[in-house]
């Protein structure tokens, strides 16, 4: 049988994993968000040239830009990660092999299609799953002070 001290701590350190999650799902949101928009405030567009080309269950590309001389990649292109793009945009490039890319001049590896969102749908994801944890959070703190 268990007693109402053990139940509290059991509720208690729920709330305390809930929290944790909850917070890393919305700083991580909330950081790609705010880059985002700092790049589309502050970016400059560049003609890119699109390197590769992968559809399975998403439209992806992989895509090389110049500045002042230098190539730079799509985002953690090394680590074999992929831009996932619309079926229309992924047409297209297969025909004009470029896609528009707006890049921030002081930080010339951080870039992204300027046919991307401001709030795609992983991101969007993120944020529900991080209010909604610390949302359980707080109820688990909640229940567990309001019981005995």
């Amino acid at each position: 049988m268990e007693t109402g001290s053990n139940n509290r701590y059991r509720q208690i350190g729920f709330s305390i994993i809930f929290g944790v999650l909850g917070f890393v799902f919305t700083v991580m949101a909330v950081a790609q968000i705010v880059g985002v928009w700092w790049l589309q405030r502050s970016g400059q567009i560049v003609e890119a040239r699109v390197t590769d080309w992968e559809a399975s269950k998403h439209y992806l590309i992989q895509y090389t830009y110049v500045v002042d001389g230098v190539e730079y990649s799509s985002p953690k292109r090394k680590e074999g990660r992929w831009v996932q793009v619309s079926e229309d945009v992924w047409n297209t490039t297969k025909i004009t092999r470029t896609i528009d890319v707006r890049y921030h001049p002081d930080h010339i590896f951080f870039n992204i299609p300027t046919c991307k969102s401001l709030m795609p749908g992983d991101v969007f994801a993120d944020l529900v799953l991080g209010i909604l944890f610390l949302v359980l959070s707080a109820y688990k703190v909640y229940r567990a002070y309001r019981s005995n």
